[in-house]
């Protein structure tokens, strides 16, 4: 498992830097990289950071990643468009975290809703990213099964990074009242964020 590895929080600041591969501290995951890189559904380019996309929010919500459930914090709520694109974002979280010997996976909606409602599997991984949750035009069943998967996650203090075009799309998939998410999650609007 990937988490055996883990290195301490003081060598963190490091490695979530770009293109921080450590032969000190990465020779399991670099043996391995193209197993890890598929297994987490991005490239090994992304874990080796050489395409690095994060902001200092972004940053620090990956430098206190071990802590966030104690604190009640459930993930990264990316809305709207962002410059780079959510996808981007999403694999350098990815790779940052599985530099630091934590399971992280990228997942399209597509693919969730198969393993969930297809398979009848729950993904298990640290964090699961997903960067296009938008559930119009699914059927009722796994829109369900994909509203109680997101649920379950967050009860229990499990990190979750979605990305979603826009508030409703939260409002259909868990109903108007979503002050939880304004509470346990970091949010990034894009509107805002590209303003600024």
């Amino acid at each position: 498992m990937l988490n055996q590895h883990a290195i301490t929080q003081q060598q963190i600041g490091d490695v979530f830097a770009p293109g921080k591969l450590d032969p000190r501290f990465h020779a399991p995951l670099v043996n391995e990289l193209t197993r890890f890189s598929s297994e987490a559904g991005i490239s090994p380019r992304d874990v080796s950071g050489a395409d690095y996309h994060l902001t200092d929010f972004e940053v620090s919500y990956l430098k206190h990643f071990r802590v966030h459930a104690a604190q009640g914090k459930a993930g990264l709520l990316y809305i709207g468009v962002h410059s780079p694109p959510v996808q981007a974002r999403m694999k350098s979280v990815c790779g940052a975290l599985l530099r630091n010997y934590i399971s992280a996976r990228l997942m399209f909606r597509d693919e969730l809703v198969h393993t969930l409602w297809d398979l009848k599997r729950q993904p298990k991984f640290d964090l699961i990213a997903v960067p296009d949750l938008a559930v119009d035009g699914l059927p009722d069943a796994p829109k369900r099964a994909v509203a109680a998967w997101f649920m379950r996650r967050l009860s229990r203090g499990e990190q979750t990074v979605i990305g979603v075009s826009s508030k409703k799309v939260i409002a259909d998939l868990l109903g108007p009242d979503n002050d939880y998410l304004k509470a346990h999650f970091g949010v990034l609007d894009g509107a805002m964020y590209n303003a600024a």
